[in-house]
């Protein structure tokens, strides 16, 4: 397995944020049912959906900045 160049500062792109974002709300979801009450059940898949496009569309901004150190 290759990972990209950069990979310590993945964080940047947005794939990565969405992704993040979608396991954050997945666990509060399962795991504290008083923010629960207030999720909506499909916004997990939503995020998930979202990080997938992400995925694929060009992020220059973010590539540069991952390749400048």
């Amino acid at each position: 397995m290759k990972l990209i160049e950069g990979w310590e500062k993945a964080y940047k792109l947005s794939s990565v944020q969405l992704g993040t974002a979608a396991v954050v709300v997945a666990a509060a979801d399962q795991w504290l049912p008083a923010v629960s009450a207030f999720l909506p059940p499909w916004l997990s898949g939503l995020l998930t959906a979202l990080a997938i496009v992400a995925r694929v569309i060009a992020q220059p901004k973010a590539a540069a900045e991952m390749k400048a150190d």
